[in-house]
């Protein structure tokens, strides 16, 4: 059997036919620690099967706790299910989970625009206990970093994996807390130590920290979107039309139309890093009776530019079919309109959303003596 997006099942044994406890994340408040205890499930699940959306985070916990996400403190041992909207399965033994999950929380991660994820293990190799840290989730260049004083993970870390870090982000862990003692640096793509040992750090973890790359030079460009009402519509006129009805019998006017809005909005942001530095080089001689000397300077420089281009495009269809009565002797005008605004939300994502609403409107006055056709006298003089 399929499992439904956005649910974990656990099992009591390594089977899918065992006792089982099924849980659909989204009908839980995001971020709060939901407990399983009084459940059969409660320290006795040894296999989960997972399908979760892209983006979704699921962390499995071994003990109670008051700490909101993505704060670990009195966790206990954790496992964190990240979703690609596949269905997998895991065996808790092998998380050294086993006949310990108590209680769970979950959280969205941004998969659009990721900044990577470390994982830190329990044992070298990449075994036992693992706690998962997103770099999204802190605050970057924090004077004091982060402690894990009641963390799990801490003096527990014997080896360590990063995946798909950006470029301009290094975390650090630490050996003491408040960013004390020997540290140990993780930047740039995916990499992996599988002994701490080798760097001195291993089962020594009480803090970290996140800080992003300064560049030497950096080019801060504005970025304009034209043609943006952010508050209020704006009307745009379909269809308009009108006559005159100078008959003694009321009329139909019925307008059928169909119509179409487009609008496409393109965002391009422009990241330019440069680097410099200088090599200086002497060469001196002597001659009896005369010396002499030469130096030079050779200058380089570096520079990086990346950009990138997004486009969003909506249509619209539009359509009308209606039909009004022209009172007799009266003039009418008919007008289709659509009223539409922009709402956007521009931090490092781009979002356009066209809301579209239409109007018509049908008016007749009745005629006056004064519009009736005029006649012409002609006078002999």
């Amino acid at each position: 059997m399929a499992t439904p997006d956005d649910t974990f099942i656990l099992y009591a044994a390594d089977h899918d036919k065992s006792e089982s406890l099924t849980i659909n994340i989204v009908n839980s408040t995001i971020k709060d620690f939901h407990s399983i205890t009084g459940t059969k499930l409660q320290d006795s699940a040894t296999l989960v099967r997972h399908k979760l959306k892209k983006g979704r985070v699921v962390t499995l916990y071994e003990a109670t706790t008051t700490a909101i996400l993505p704060d670990l403190s009195r966790a206990r041992r954790v496992y964190d299910i990240i979703g690609d909207g596949k269905e997998h399965t895991i065996d808790l033994r092998d998380v050294n989970m086993n006949d310990c999950v108590s209680g769970w929380a979950w959280r969205n991660i941004n998969v659009d625009h990721p900044q990577g994820y470390v994982v830190l293990y329990e044992a070298t190799r990449f075994s036992g206990a693992r706690t998962t840290i997103f770099p999204e989730e802190w605050e970057f260049n924090k004077e004091k970093g982060y402690n894990i004083n009641e963390w799990h993970s801490h003096d527990r870390v014997s080896s360590i994996k990063w995946h798909n870090m950006i470029d301009t982000v290094i975390m650090k862990i630490y050996e003491a807390t408040n960013k004390g003692g020997k540290s140990s640096s993780i930047a740039r793509g995916s990499g992996e130590i599988s002994d701490l040992n080798s760097v001195g750090m291993n089962d020594r973890m009480s803090s970290f920290d996140f800080t992003r790359v300064k560049p030497v030079k950096e080019e801060l460009h504005d970025v304009t979107s034209d043609d943006v009402v952010p508050v209020g519509e704006v009307p745009v006129t379909l269809k308009a039309q009108g006559a005159l009805n100078a008959g003694n019998e009321p009329g139909t006017y019925t307008a059928k139309y169909t119509s179409q809005i487009t609008e496409t909005t393109s965002l391009t942001v422009t990241d330019t890093h440069t680097a410099g530095g200088a090599i200086q080089y002497g060469y001196s001689w002597n001659v009896v009776g005369n010396g002499a000397s030469l130096s030079m300077e050779f200058h380089y420089n570096y520079t990086n530019e990346e950009s990138s281009t997004h486009s969003l495009e909506r249509v619209k269809s539009l359509s009308v079919n209606e039909s009004y009565t022209i009172p007799a002797q009266s003039s009418w005008s008919y007008e289709w309109v659509a009223l539409w605004k922009r709402t956007e939300k521009i931090p490092a994502i781009f979002e356009g959303v066209l809301h579209m609403r239409t109007v018509s409107k049908f008016t007749s006055t009745p005629l006056s003596p004064d519009s009736a056709p005029l006649r012409r006298h002609d006078r002999c003089g």
